[in-house]
């Protein structure tokens, strides 16, 4: 049995409309069924949703939910390893929630979360992504917006200005994703939330791309990945070692102008282009990307860097879905980083939802903004000097989507 919040779980929890329901894994016996539910929610055809069964699903990380024998709902639980504080830690991407209308507004989505939930809480995994239909929906989860993105399109010829006659740029393929995978790995480490990736990442990554790069002494120094379509010249990746080398794959972007007419790239919120163009953009649309949620969150503040060798504070968490969560954590800060037990009393410095601990926890909105916004409840008015040192805004980025 799986606890869930107060309750326990099995296959007796019974609806207002009389539904029995029952929560598991699936194996690839249900693969039919997972592949009709996924078509009908996602208006997929029969050719793309093959290829999502194939490519990006594993039926042992599916769960359903089931009323007697007909699957109502399922969504997967996708293992990856993420950059947190320059740790690995292990994170759980909720990729392919879905559900047949009737069997909507009842809940059933609600318990396959929540069952999600504790079993990653069980098996080792810190964190928990999603891309979300609706961040309102999720929210009531637990999940909080994490990660942004910033969206560049504007004329190719402003791009000009980088173009380097006698640089040498090296045509890549399938042969190099290696290189690629080893190149991105390096760089990103002190991102919050960047997955690291292996050989199906970079694969899913730039399918349909293509991909040149920059070498120095023989070893991949950048590249960058990339479509050109209806006179749009897309990026959809571009990876680099320093300021010189980002700068010369722009120039390379230049080369096609008789290609295309327009410039196109979702970046890194952080991305510095409009520092170093001649002319920028007077807008770039900021574009928010996925959200995040602590799955344990003991281990979590286990993990965190404090960015300091000594201080003291108790965070009371509500977490209605996770009840290891829903708790009350002492937080004694030292050389190490910190140790982190669970209160035996409720005199908490401060109270927070489990979505903005989240959103504090990983650096998108630190203690401040968040104390600011009317987010968080304090108790001990001498504890938010200390909060708003240690709990800062960082940068977190998300590369991968699923």
């Amino acid at each position: 049995m799986i606890k869930l919040g107060r309750k326990i779980y099995n296959p007796d929890i019974i609806y207002k409309k009389g539904v029995t329901v029952d929560i598991r894994f699936l194996d690839n016996g249900y693969t039919k069924h997972v592949k009709d539910l996924v078509m009908y929610c996602f208006n997929f055809k029969d050719p793309d949703a093959q290829e999502f069964m194939t490519t990006i699903t594993r039926m042992e990380n599916v769960i359903g939910a089931f009323d007697e024998n007909k699957l109502m709902a399922s969504l997967e639980i996708r293992p990856y390893d993420i950059y947190y504080e320059k740790k690995q830690l292990r994170m759980g991407g909720i990729g392919g929630v879905s559900s047949y209308p009737e069997y909507r507004h009842g809940g059933v989505v609600r318990d396959l979360l929540t069952f999600s939930l504790r079993h990653m809480y069980e098996n080792g995994y810190m964190w928990s992504f999603l891309g979300p239909f609706s961040f309102d929906f999720y929210r009531k989860y637990g999940w909080e917006i994490a990660f942004d993105k910033k969206r560049y399109e504007f004329d190719i010829r402003l791009l000009e200005c980088f173009s380097v006659k006698e640089q040498k740029y090296v045509r890549l393929d399938h042969n190099d994703h290696v290189r690629m995978i080893a190149l991105h790995n390096k760089l990103k480490k002190e991102e919050n939330g960047v997955i690291i990736r292996k050989l199906d990442d970079i694969k899913r990554r730039v399918k349909d791309c293509y991909i040149y790069g920059i070498e120095n002494e023989n070893n991949l120094a950048g590249y960058i990945a990339y479509q050109i379509k209806d006179g749009v010249f897309k990026v959809l990746e571009l990876c680099c070692e320093d300021i010189a080398i980002k700068k010369q794959l722009l120039g390379f972007i230049a080369r096609h102008s008789a290609q295309a007419k327009t410039f196109s790239w979702l970046a890194p919120v952080n991305d510095d282009l409009a520092l170093i163009i001649k002319e920028p953009k007077r807008q770039a649309e900021l574009n928010h990307a996925m959200m995040a949620r602590a799955v344990n969150v003991k281990a979590v503040l286990g993990a965190y860097d404090y960015g300091m060798s000594n201080g003291h504070f108790i965070i009371k968490i509500i977490d209605p879905q996770v009840i290891d969560n829903n708790s009350t954590f002492i937080v004694d800060i030292n050389d190490e980083g910190a140790i982190v037990k669970e209160a035996s009393f409720n005199d908490p410095d401060i109270i927070c939802q489990v979505n903005v601990f989240s959103q504090m926890a990983i650096g998108y909105a630190g203690f401040v903004r968040q104390y600011n916004a009317g987010r968080i409840e304090v108790q001990n008015p001498k504890a938010v000097e200390l909060l708003s040192c240690v709990f800062k805004d960082k940068t977190t980025s998300v590369y991968d989507y699923f």
